[in-house]
């Protein structure tokens, strides 16, 4: 099935489907120290059951992430992409936790059925099962990855639970505008003319206004049909928004979801990291999002440079220079207040 919202952090599915491994096996798995034990769980959240792991070091945990997955149907190891950054904080002594979304893995239920609020409240469940499995005294912290960047501060601006987040590649912007920008820099890329670029954009926006009406999908389709009218405009629009009523129907829900009122109730260390060669979440905007809505004295801003989306540079499959080294020394900063005198 095609991915909705082609190349955008509402569908970042492609490579998430590409990498998926099962849950225990294969590159997730292989990648954490022997010396770590994993525990699996099951945290409840009204009728939905979420499955997950509590990955613990092998000396008692000096703080635990909290680390929620990108678009789509994510399990807990977003495909491969958590691995190597739960490795690296399995070894400085933190524990790590994720989960499977709805319908995904061993969950119950659907992730098309769960907004921005519906998946932070997951997350403040699965918060819940953290605290009780590691010292009080250790601080809970959040890693939120692409739509999850949105979810994981609106976690921390509803709990006095959570003691540092971490937004990867999270936009500063609503739905609606990241998915616009990255439809952009998608016929950007394809080296469209600027005439079919000013074509396609008109109706993908007529697409979003659809979404904000609320009209079903069927109806819409053939509303975009009849004003598209040739198969070639059709195709190109086509490959910019959802493929189905399930996907249709949760991008309407999300596509006016406004970050900056749960940035701006932050009170913890606050971590935002981007990619300058992100193409599917606008860089610029989103870091002055960043700087007008949350407190100075809480925000890091890290950008790296030539790092795409996924804070890979080079082949497209290597963390960035410093990456690592940036998340581990946020937490250990982000953690010191904590810690027994």
């Amino acid at each position: 099935m095609r991915a909705p919202i082609c190349r955008s952090a509402l569908a970042e599915r492609a490579p998430e489907r590409a990498l998926c491994v099962d849950v225990g096996t294969g590159v997730a798995g292989a990648l954490v120290s022997a010396a770590s034990s994993r525990r699996d769980f099951v945290a409840g959240h009204g009728t939905v059951d979420l499955a997950g792991s509590l990955w613990l070091p092998d000396s008692p945990p000096v703080a635990s992430v909290v680390m929620y997955p990108g678009s789509g149907g994510a399990d807990r190891h977003n495909g491969s992409y958590f691995a190597p950054i739960r490795a690296h904080l399995l070894a400085r002594r933190c524990a790590i936790c994720s989960f499977d979304k709805r319908g995904v893995g061993a969950s119950s239920g659907r992730w098309q059925d769960a907004d921005i609020v519906e998946q932070a409240q997951d997350v403040l469940a699965v918060v819940g099962t953290v605290v009780a499995a590691v010292p009080m005294r250790t601080p809970v912290g959040l890693f939120g990855h692409s739509q999850g960047g949105w979810v994981v501060l609106e976690v921390a601006s509803r709990t006095e639970s959570v003691g540092f987040v971490v937004t990867n590649s999270g936009p500063g912007v609503s739905p609606g505008e990241q998915m616009r920008y990255a439809a952009l820099s998608e016929m950007t890329a394809a080296g469209a003319s600027a005439a079919e670029v000013n074509d396609t954009m008109r109706h993908f926006d007529m697409a979003l206004s659809l979404m904000r009406d609320d009209l079903p999908f069927g109806p819409a389709l053939r509303r975009l049909e009849a004003a598209v009218g040739s198969t070639s405009a059709l195709s190109a629009v086509a490959r910019l928004v959802p493929a189905d009523a399930d996907e249709w129907r949760f991008a309407s829900a999300i596509i006016d979801y406004d970050p900056r009122p749960a940035m701006s109730k932050v009170r913890v260390p606050l971590l935002a990291v981007f990619g300058t060669h992100d193409d599917i979440v606008p860089v610029r905007a989103s870091v002055r999002a960043f700087r007008d809505s949350v407190r100075g004295d809480l925000l890091t801003l890290k950008l790296f440079a030539g790092a795409d989306h996924r804070i890979h540079t080079g082949d497209g499959h290597s963390l960035a220079d410093g990456y690592l080294q940036t998340l581990s020394a946020f937490v250990a900063l982000a953690r010191a207040p904590h810690e027994t005198p």
